[in-house]
């Protein structure tokens, strides 16, 4: 599944688009191991598009209902 479908799919904002693209330029980049400036910029981009991703993902787990069924609780 490409990075487009899964911010289509989960509904994701633009900006968590552009932040995995960025990250993904610098850790594709032939020095990113040896580099420790790249290794932070790609750091706090993974890090914002994680949270991002974790905000949206809290917002859909509010709107559903994770209350047990009646019919799985047992009577004590």
């Amino acid at each position: 599944m490409s990075l487009e479908e899964f911010a289509r799919l989960n509904q994701l904002p633009p900006r968590w688009l552009l932040l995995r693209r960025e990250c993904n330029v610098l850790v594709g980049h032939p020095q990113f191991w040896y580099r420790p400036d790249l290794q932070d910029q790609a750091r706090k981009l993974a890090a914002e598009a994680s949270k991002i991703l974790r905000v949206c993902s809290s917002g859909r787990n509010e709107n559903l209902n994770l209350r047990e069924p009646e019919r799985l609780r047992t009577i004590a």
